[in-house]
């Protein structure tokens, strides 16, 4: 067992183990709030290397399938993609507010981004470019993910407006609305 050493009394909003199992990824806020990220390694706890350059905290970290990918989600609506291996700056995507939510599906091939003011975003890898933005009938998105291995992204949407609790599956080649499930008396907590 081993202590990851520079991660401490520290706010670990998230973290990310890379698919096999090595390194480790940490979302870190220190007191300027100028951390992103610290990558360790998963053995020895030893500090590999920071993704710095986010002006506001990150929020988000997760690992391409791959392991070739680290990205990052910060409060101020940046995502972005790092080499797992060096920590070198790859990309950087702008998704228009804060974000809640960053997934890659199963194959690698998509990103799923979603926003606090309700926008989720589906983008493809190769290239990065947009294939939708999926919105709700009747509110705004709170959690979206990746189901049936990344085929389909299922949403859901919360509000004290019982018309506004809505569950969504939408097509993940390109965003298109498949079905909502809705009448949900009460908000919509999880989308699993």
């Amino acid at each position: 067992r081993s202590a990851l050493s520079g991660a401490e009394a520290r706010l670990v909003p998230d973290l990310a183990i890379a698919p096999a199992q090595r390194p480790i990824a940490l979302a870190l806020e220190d007191a300027e709030q100028s951390l992103v990220a610290r990558v360790f390694d998963f053995d020895t706890g030893r500090a590999l290397f920071d993704l710095t350059g986010h002006p506001a905290s990150a929020v988000k970290i997760v690992y391409d399938p791959r392991g070739a990918l680290i990205a990052t989600a910060s409060k101020d609506g940046q995502i972005r993609l790092w080499n797992a291996r060096t920590g070198e700056l790859v990309r950087q995507l702008e998704d228009g507010g804060a974000l809640t939510t960053l997934e890659f599906d199963a194959a690698g091939t998509r990103l799923l981004s979603v926003a606090k003011n309700g926008r989720a975003t589906l983008r493809e890898t190769d290239g990065w470019t947009t294939l939708a933005t999926l919105g709700e009938r009747a509110g705004a998105i709170e959690q979206a993910r990746f189901v049936l291995g990344g085929a389909r992204v299922l949403s859901r949407a919360a509000s004290d407006d019982p018309r506004a609790n809505v569950a969504s599956l939408w097509a993940a080649r390109d965003g298109r609305l498949i079905g909502e499930l809705l009448g949900h008396a009460a908000p919509i907590t999880r989308c699993e």
